[in-house]
């Protein structure tokens, strides 16, 4: 049985960059890149098949219950968000990760911005919990489908992948994140 939160989907909350042409005039000078997916994770599910599968092995979860708990969670997350945000570009830096390198922006979000991040990642506990997990945050840690080490987020833009080197890039600055929603992509790029 095919459904919404349980196919080989990646699930992600973010939020889109609405500024992008303003952005990416600002990076052409060092890199081209595709301004049309510029997003900002707030909290990167997983791969939603196995994620399941995870839970129904460790706490034996039916598939009805994770998906009422799943509509909950995502209900609750976007219902909080607002239709606009603000943040601020501090930096570009590579990040790896076990698939590949990836060429980021580092954003310093605002203090609204931060709390619907923590409110999201609390309500994801919560749903773990609700849906049998025991120890959430142990759980987060070692899931191989959300592999969510430590509650600390470093908030980020993708750019590029496969790029080993930072370009010089001058006159980062505000930029402007629409509202909260979930992505569903059969990429898994590895840096969220």
């Amino acid at each position: 049985m095919e459904t919404t939160f349980v196919g080989d989907k990646r699930l992600v909350l973010q939020c889109d960059v609405k500024n992008r042409a303003q952005l990416g005039s600002m990076l052409a000078e060092a890199l081209p890149i595709t301004v049309d997916d510029l997003h900002l994770t707030v909290l990167h599910i997983g791969p939603a098949k196995s994620l399941y599968q995870e839970v129904r092995n460790v706490a034996g979860t039916s598939l009805e219950r994770y998906e009422l708990e799943m509509v909950s969670l995502l209900r609750k997350c976007i219902a909080r968000s607002k239709d606009e945000y603000k943040a601020q570009v501090t930096g570009i830096t590579v990040l790896d990760s076990s698939v590949q390198s990836h060429l980021v922006l580092l954003v310093n979000p605002s203090e609204e911005l931060c709390l619907l991040r923590d409110y999201c990642r609390r309500h994801f506990m919560l749903f773990l919990e609700h849906c049998g997990i025991k120890s959430p945050e142990l759980f987060a840690a070692q899931s191989r489908s959300i592999s969510q080490h430590a509650p600390e987020w470093l908030p980020h833009i993708t750019i590029g992948a496969g790029v080993r080197s930072v370009p010089a890039v001058k006159g980062l600055g505000e930029i402007n994140l629409g509202r909260l929603y979930v992505r569903r992509s059969h990429k898994s790029q590895g840096v969220c």
